[in-house]
């Protein structure tokens, strides 16, 4: 569903479940870079543990670089 706050346009992706894995967070991106918009994801409970570590840890990460 698409969303406007303060007048900037997001998509929200909503699941029906206590415990948010990866693979959720990963759908809910790709079909928010489909419609070009930034996302929100709202479910009856949190992420697990391993994803919610995971999301913190990748937002200090600047690049991967391949040692080639």
């Amino acid at each position: 569903m698409k969303i406007r706050q303060n007048g900037i346009e997001e998509i929200l992706i909503a699941y029906n479940k206590k415990r948010l894995n990866d693979e959720d967070i990963i759908k809910a991106h790709k079909k928010a870079l489909e419609a070009g918009l930034k996302y929100r994801v709202l479910s009856l409970g949190g992420p697990l543990k391993k994803t919610e570590n995971l999301i913190r840890a990748l937002k200090d990460l600047k690049e991967i670089q391949k040692i080639s």
